[in-house]
């Protein structure tokens, strides 16, 4: 009788388990649908998909160098910030006409920069890199990208 017991809670474990699987995607499914004809057939179009996926590709670079990081045991919650800094010296360089291979290492070396920070601070002072240098570092970089922003928008004229 236990026997018959248990593969009955086993299966129906699973078929638990996989409902709890599958039920984020259908909701995904039906918003998309829904969206979709309230929009009147716009949320589908070629030019709009592409919109959305040229968005998202940023965040989708963070997220997949946040799960690289959270994988091997590290935490940094500056991530957002050391994007937005090294995203606006990139519009920087390109504004002032520099090809786009510098403008992507330009990109490259600011959060280079700002990550080789936070790790000798951590490192080097001893300082929790969690609490200290990661929140620390998230006020900094937005302060200094609202700085560099009015001043760009105040002198030149150019928008960012």
């Amino acid at each position: 009788m236990d026997a018959v017991e248990s593969i009955k809670t086993k299966s129906f474990s699973s078929t638990s388990d996989l409902i709890k699987k599958i039920v984020p995607f259908i909701g995904i499914v039906l918003m998309i649908i829904i969206f979709h004809l309230l929009s009147g057939g716009k949320l589908l179009t070629k030019g709009n998909v592409n919109s959305v996926l040229n968005q998202t590709v940023y965040v989708a670079i963070m997220a997949f160098g946040a799960i690289f990081v959270y994988s091997h045991g590290g935490m940094d919650l500056s991530y957002g910030g050391v994007i937005g800094i090294s995203v606006l010296v990139s519009i920087f360089v390109a504004n002032a006409g520099a090809p786009v291979g510098v403008v992507f290492i330009s990109n490259i070396l600011a959060a280079l920069a700002w990550f080789l920070l936070n790790a000798l601070v951590s490192v080097y002072l001893n300082v929790s890199l969690l609490y200290s240098i990661t929140l620390h570092n998230v006020y900094v970089q937005r302060n200094i990208e609202y700085s560099m922003r009015k001043s760009e928008i105040q002198y030149s004229g150019v928008l960012v």
